[in-house]
């Protein structure tokens, strides 16, 4: 089922939305989780919170792509989790990496307490923007979808060395354009 069909049976409040968008998506949602979260239950719980949050939310949203709106309440979601399992002291160390890849970007403190949270995601696209389509892709699997390095040099055909050096070149390039638009004064 197409994604306008899947989002026209979440307005008519159909049941079945969620199995169909689950039908299309779930590997996907899954592995987004799994690239955050080590447990399966927690993975799974994640899926299961997000699907609910997608019913909630259509309406009266209405996306312009399926994937990517499921794909980032998925991921807040396993973020949230993350941080709850932290907290209490008990998470895997599975994105601890990129968390410190990008703190030294955005820097320690709260970033709401810089910048807001429209201006840092519009300085974001522009840093997007300006990327190549490879450098785009590598940034947004590591930073968006949280996958591995090693995974990240097989899909592109790159080595993992070179994953690397381009990772550290655009969370450089990165932190200039922050600074540039006055994210750390």
């Amino acid at each position: 089922m197409e994604d306008v069909a899947i989002i026209d049976l979440f307005y008519r409040r159909t049941e079945n939305a969620i199995s169909e968008l689950l039908i299309r998506y779930e590997r996907l949602f899954v592995s987004l989780a799994k690239n955050i979260l080590d447990n399966e239950q927690d993975i799974e719980e994640c899926v299961n919170d997000a699907m609910l949050d997608v019913w909630n939310s259509i309406p009266p949203h209405k996306p312009r792509s399926l994937a990517a709106f499921g794909c980032s309440i998925v991921r807040n979601r396993a973020l949230d989790k993350y941080r709850y399992l932290c907290a209490q002291k008990r998470a895997p160390n599975a994105c601890s990496a990129l968390v410190s890849e990008l703190d030294e970007c955005i820097g320690h403190n709260d970033v709401e307490e810089q910048i807001d949270k429209i201006e840092l995601c519009h300085s974001i696209n522009l840093f997007l923007d300006s990327l190549d389509k490879t450098n785009r892709v590598i940034f947004v699997k590591r930073y968006f979808f949280a996958m591995g390095i090693k995974e990240i040099a097989k899909e592109t055909m790159l080595s993992e060395n070179a994953v690397s050096v381009r990772l550290s070149r655009m969370r450089d390039k990165l932190r200039c354009l922050l600074e540039e638009r006055g994210a750390f004064a």
